[in-house]
């Protein structure tokens, strides 16, 4: 049994007159229209689909946009049926027959694995040439929205969320996929603090024959992606130099940076362009957690530091490892136990913190002289 929708058309805003008009019915992505009031032509984008029947949904307002397309709420045609989200890929990209690769790729891959913190896809396909995948509908927020809010989060709120996200990523260690796209922005959280994983489009899996995973290409599109959606300062220095180059330890590092960024508020590496950020993280020196909060347990300034290594190889090589010790920092913030040690690295910020002070007393000295 199907029911009647009446949707409002989507709100059109002329470039150049500035002037409000509703869609008009029955317009296609990419097609022209003239301004109600000014006259010049102006080209659909995605909101040309609001009110459209995509497969047995129809689709409702837009609830999110980004660089690489926008997400809608979507209406089941049957009733008792629950609303979903379902993503387009951006019209711009839609001749990129890479990016149209990768995003139905995504679908394929989403609808392999299952696991309560992963984001679910329930189908995949194109309509008027426009690439689409139906997902789970998350009433939550994205983490960088959040953080841009709140600032640092308490302590064990961060853990509690870095968890999640380790336990999923434990999850995609075992069936041989890492995500190469972890970040706050990719982290949804529900009103019950329920972290959801989202956007598979740039995973790499084990053992796939896909050509597509190989080459110069797709590294430098890989990094520019990063680039372009405002991510290099979570990404791990193996993947700025070369994007195929990412392992499981590739996402251990950028949820540790991730982690980093909701325990102090800042971002571990902070410059005036994406390049600059790059270079940073390359030299790989930024402060420890501690340095920015010194009331955060040593614990977790450890485990940081560790998930955030230059060298691939002596951060923790099982997720669920880390997953394992969130959890217990969470319970019990005071037990170190399994963690390395960073003598060296609080050493050498105490060095740094003697050499302070002894400028200050030679100043001081120098100032006692001339008196």
């Amino acid at each position: 049994m199907t029911r009647p929708f009446a949707l409002a058309p989507a709100q059109l805003r002329c470039p150049r007159c500035k002037h409000t008009f509703p869609c008009p019915a029955n317009s296609a992505v990419g097609g022209k229209i003239h301004c109600p009031a000014c006259s010049i032509k102006i080209r659909l984008g995605l909101e040309a689909l609001v009110g459209a029947q995509v497969g047995p949904y129809i689709v409702g307002k837009r609830i999110g946009r980004g660089s690489m397309g926008s997400v809608f709420r979507c209406h089941p045609l049957a009733e008792g049926g629950q609303d979903r989200a379902i993503k387009f890929l951006a019209p711009e990209l839609i001749g990129d027959a890479e990016m149209c690769s990768r995003f139905r790729r995504e679908g394929r891959l989403c609808n392999q694995l299952q696991h309560p913190h992963l984001v679910a896809v329930y189908e995949h396909g194109s309509h008027q040439g426009c690439p689409y995948l139906v997902m789970d509908l998350i009433a939550g927020a994205s983490l960088d929205r959040i953080l841009d809010k709140s600032g640092a989060l308490d302590w064990r709120k961060a853990v509690s969320v870095a968890a999640q996200i380790a336990d999923v990523l434990a999850y995609l260690q075992s069936q041989g996929v890492v995500h190469r796209d972890i970040k706050p922005e990719n982290m949804l959280i529900d009103s019950r603090q329920r972290v959801t994983l989202i956007d598979l489009g740039f995973a790499k899996v084990r053992g796939e024959s896909d050509e597509r995973q190989s080459g110069a290409h797709e590294s430098q599109q890989l990094t520019m992606a990063g680039t372009a959606l405002g991510s290099p300062a979570y990404m791990a220095p193996e993947q700025i130099l070369d994007a195929m180059n990412a392992t499981h330890a590739t996402d251990c590092y950028c949820l540790g940076a991730s982690l980093y960024h909701m325990l102090t508020g800042k971002l571990p590496y902070d410059g005036s362009n994406a390049m600059q950020v790059m270079q940073l993280v390359l030299q790989g020196e930024c402060p420890p957690v501690r340095a920015l909060q010194p009331s955060l347990p040593a614990s977790l300034d450890a485990l940081v530091a560790w998930m955030m290594r230059a060298d691939p190889a002596q951060r923790p090589a099982e997720l669920s490892q880390v997953h394992g010790l969130l959890k217990r920092i969470h319970q019990n913030p005071q037990d170190c136990q399994g963690l390395p040690v960073t003598r060296v690295r609080r050493w050498r910020w105490l060095l740094v913190l003697l050499a302070l002070i002894l400028a200050g007393l030679a100043g001081v000295y120098a100032l006692v002289l001339k008196g």
